[in-house]
């Protein structure tokens, strides 16, 4: 997909980025240049960018969407926030991320519900799960769940980039998760 606009804005690119528009262009273009893309592209020179990965954030929190799109978004990775999961549910339908990263406390359905409704949809994405408070009960359900990653708040940035590294290199196939003894005594679980 090639975009053209009169009107560059930031979030125009951004959104033309998150879309794995090939070629974002302003107006005015030359004829000969609009050529030089299409040819370019149809030769597929620009389907370098249809390789960004997608990771949706499902948090309430607009500083926590702030703190994933800023850490997260970079060359080969494209960030996209909803506050809830039924936002979660559409934007998977029609999106198709690479990995979704949750908290566990949501309006209308719990982190774990909206894992159980993506799973009961054939939907095997690698999901993180993030939450301010660990019970045995959630660990054990995003284990049976499949859940890739389960992190406590706080948890150190690295940790989260690992996480995410990791469950995108796994081309969507959502690893258990095991004890680590170490981490168990903070509350986190690892692969």
């Amino acid at each position: 997909v090639i975009m053209v606009t009169a009107y560059p804005s930031k979030e125009a690119r951004l959104e033309a980025e998150r879309l794995n528009v090939a070629v974002f262009l302003t107006k005015p273009i030359k004829k000969q240049r609009m050529r030089e893309v299409v040819e370019q592209t149809l030769q597929g020179e620009y389907s370098g960018q249809s390789q960004r990965k997608l990771i949706l954030c499902v948090d309430s929190e607009p500083r926590v969407q702030k703190f994933y799109k800023r850490t997260l978004t970079s060359g080969l990775q494209v960030v996209s926030c909803v506050s809830d999961a039924l936002a979660a549910l559409e934007k998977v339908e029609f999106e198709k991320p690479h990995l979704i990263i949750t908290e566990m406390n949501l309006s209308e359905m719990s982190g774990l519900e909206l894992i159980q409704t993506l799973k009961e949809t054939s939907q095997n994405i690698p999901v993180i799960v993030v939450s301010s408070t660990t019970s045995k009960e959630n660990l054990e359900k995003a284990k049976e769940l499949g859940v890739y990653q389960y992190l406590t708040k706080p948890f150190r940035l690295e940790e989260l980039s690992t996480a995410v590294r990791k469950a995108l290199a796994g081309n969507g196939d959502a690893e258990r998760i095991e004890k680590d003894k170490d981490k168990d005594q903070r509350g986190e679980t690892s692969i």
